[in-house]
């Protein structure tokens, strides 16, 4: 992109942020296309009011509405916070079972992340997030990364989902189903 400012133009061009992406794979034939992973997370970036980030359920979905790839595989987490000793409950397709949370300042921290490793290549097309129950919904975080890595160690932003696109704060037990870019 190129942006030109005429002189005794206004230099406000409403350009708030731009996001470049390269993608992996194979030549593009189609408009379903994108990168496949190994493992795919969410990495909470700005929380609303609590500073660890916390759901009830994560789902990375295949077709929208439709089948969750978090199955048959590993569940990865950063930190856990709040006595929870792991990120089972986030993926056990029961909402009011309990809740996974990054610690206190785990979104800072940058460990304020949950995914799951499915240990072949796969690419959702929808990330569903469910609230905690009651009260406590409000932890949701505002802003998050889906990212992709084949390794675990190298991860890449696959798609920015900010504050804006996200929504206002979650309500009890609320799921928000975001789709991802195909391309």
């Amino acid at each position: 992109p190129e942006f030109l400012l005429n002189s005794g133009e206004n230099n406000d061009a409403k350009i708030d942020s731009m996001y470049m992406r390269i993608l992996k794979g194979n030549l593009i034939t189609s408009e379903d296309f994108g990168p496949n992973f190994d493992m795919w997370r969410v990495n909470f970036t700005l929380a609303r009011t609590y500073s660890g980030g916390g759901l009830a359920e994560l789902a990375l979905n295949t077709v929208a509405g439709g089948p969750d790839l978090c199955s048959g595989g590993t569940i990865l987490y950063g930190s856990t916070g709040l006595g929870v000793a792991n990120a089972d409950y986030a993926f056990d397709d029961l909402i009011d079972t309990g809740y996974w949370a990054g610690e206190d300042n785990a979104i800072t921290n940058g460990t304020s992340w949950i995914g799951y490793d499915k240990g072949s290549a796969v690419r959702p097309v929808e990330v569903a997030l469910t609230a905690r129950y009651g009260g406590d919904a409000i932890m949701m975080a505002q802003e998050f990364y889906l990212q992709g890595s084949d390794d675990g160690i190298d991860w890449y932003n696959v798609q920015h989902f900010p504050a804006g696109y996200v929504g206002d704060v979650f309500t009890s037990n609320e799921t928000r189903s975001l789709a991802v870019e195909t391309g």
